[in-house]
């Protein structure tokens, strides 16, 4: 079992499309915090000042592998 940091946040009522996958197939949903140390504030990701943390893409990339191996070991 893969261990990632994780901080909680309160709820938000965030819209996307992709909750209409979770009818179809058995689905995950999560966040990245992906915060540049440079802001203190994420632009949302449609704004033209948004601007990811590179840091945060290799936890990315990390926690999708856990995610499909694990996937791959449930029979």
């Amino acid at each position: 079992s893969v261990r990632f940091p994780t901080t909680y946040f309160e709820p938000k009522m965030l819209s996307y499309d992709f909750a209409f996958y979770t009818h179809v197939s058995p689905s995950c949903f999560w966040t990245l915090g992906a915060l540049p140390a440079a802001l203190e504030r994420m632009p949302g990701p449609h704004n033209p000042k948004f601007a990811r943390g590179e840091d945060a893409m290799i936890t990315g990339a990390a926690l999708m592998v856990a995610v499909a191996h694990n996937a791959l070991q449930t029979p």
